[in-house]
């Protein structure tokens, strides 16, 4: 790997972040190869504990290499043409699975409904990264799922009305080049923060420009 990775993995480490998610949607992780996903864990492991990451899974191979590393695996919902496609898969899923929700990719999304069924089938999953959802729909998720299921927020964009609404956190995205000082465990703070990042990213035309600007800022001098 690159120096330049290995020297942001190593200031991430030093945040207070919880965990990192590698491979997601934002830095393309779909374009990768399972095996280069794979390398991508071992080199954050050099930096931090297992416990600390968060592999976005594109595949049940990549889930499998996740889980064999002692990383936890967050599998992609994709392609799912109905409920009973996604609850075959989540039958699939190693016990302490996450998923990551987004309609971008599959029409059979994480919702309420699908919550309840895989809840009462024994298949809900730990928890997961739900995008593209209200404050309204993040409530009657967490409702369906009780406290089986730690919802993060795909949007920073209202953290406070999330946790209200029964998030467990969000995936923070706009702070995810870094920036430093970084910002205080606070949420008004953050949420200055993610919307500073925010305005910039949704300035700009489509998602190869956004990953270049993160990447810019990220890779600074």
């Amino acid at each position: 790997m690159p120096d330049a990775l290995h020297d942001y993995a190593a200031r991430a480490a030093r945040t207070w972040v919880d965990a990192w998610l590698l491979s997601g949607s934002t830095t393309r992780g779909d374009l990768l190869t399972t095996l280069q996903r794979g390398q991508v864990i071992d080199m954050w492991l050099s930096h931090l504990p297992a416990d600390r990451l968060i592999a976005c899974c594109w595949s049940l191979d990549d889930v499998a290499q996740a889980a064999a590393r002692g990383v936890a695996p967050m599998m992609v919902l994709r392609d799912l043409p109905d409920p009973d496609a996604a609850l075959a898969l989540l039958a699939e899923l190693p016990q302490g699975a996450l998923i990551y929700s987004h309609p971008m990719y599959t029409a059979t999304t994480f919702d309420a409904d699908l919550a309840a069924v895989a809840a009462a089938a024994g298949v809900l999953p730990v928890g997961g990264k739900i995008a593209k959802v209200s404050p309204a729909k993040i409530a009657a998720i967490t409702a369906a799922t009780g406290a089986g299921f730690a919802f993060w927020d795909g949007s920073t964009r209202h953290i406070a009305d999330s946790v209200a609404a029964g998030a467990a956190g969000v995936i923070a995205t706009p702070l995810s080049w870094l920036p430093d000082p970084f910002p205080a465990r606070q949420n008004s703070e953050l949420q200055l923060a993610f919307d500073e990042t925010q305005a910039a990213l949704d300035a700009l035309a489509a998602r190869p420009q956004r990953k270049a600007y993160l990447e810019q800022l990220a890779f600074r001098s």
